[in-house]
């Protein structure tokens, strides 16, 4: 696993690595696991999502990437998990981002373009042309609308039959990024 450590910038830093595991997973119980429902509803929901599953994470990050972004205060603000898949539509390999978050408070400041930037960057330096990631677009209109403007593109094929839920795949073609 390649620690990336950047150079503060006025919006924040990134840090790596499978050790951060648990930083990721407390940021994503509270980028997506808060919210009008009691405590006991909220770890219901997390500890039976594989989206909270520690072992899950640690496989990932250790064959991939985890991203930790801090604010120059030094409060942890958002997280990228991403790794080596291989496309259900292209059987092409690809780097996929699978769960990214940034926390409210802490949007607009230049994390996610950051950890986009370094995925993107890590991606291209291990031989990968293509970066993919899944969005909900009625859930999170402001992601899929970050990534169309970033140049990634739906992959058509995703649409037909898909899953449900209006659930997108998109990709990236490493060549076609703006970042």
């Amino acid at each position: 696993m390649t620690n990336i450590m950047t150079e503060p910038t006025p919006e924040c830093r990134l840090e790596s690595g499978a050790q951060l595991v648990p930083v990721g997973l407390e940021l994503n119980r509270s980028v997506f696991f808060s919210g009008d429902e009691s405590y006991d509803e909220q770890e219901s929901k997390a500890s039976s999502s594989r989206f909270m599953d520690r072992n899950v994470w640690r496989e990932r990050a250790e064959s991939g990437l985890l991203l930790i972004s801090y604010s120059q205060d030094g409060t942890a603000g958002g997280f990228c998990l991403s790794y080596p898949k291989s496309s259900p539509t292209t059987k092409d390999d690809c780097w996929h981002i699978w769960l990214v978050g940034v926390l409210k408070g802490a949007r607009r400041n230049g994390h996610w373009k950051a950890m986009l930037q370094a995925t993107i960057q890590h991606a291209k330096n291990h031989g990968f042309s293509t970066v993919s990631i899944s969005t909900f677009p009625d859930k999170f209109p402001a992601m899929f609308a970050s990534l169309q403007k970033n140049n990634f593109c739906v992959d058509q094929s995703s649409l037909r039959g898909g899953s449900g839920g209006g659930k997108v795949f998109l990709k990236l073609n490493i060549q076609d990024s703006i970042l």
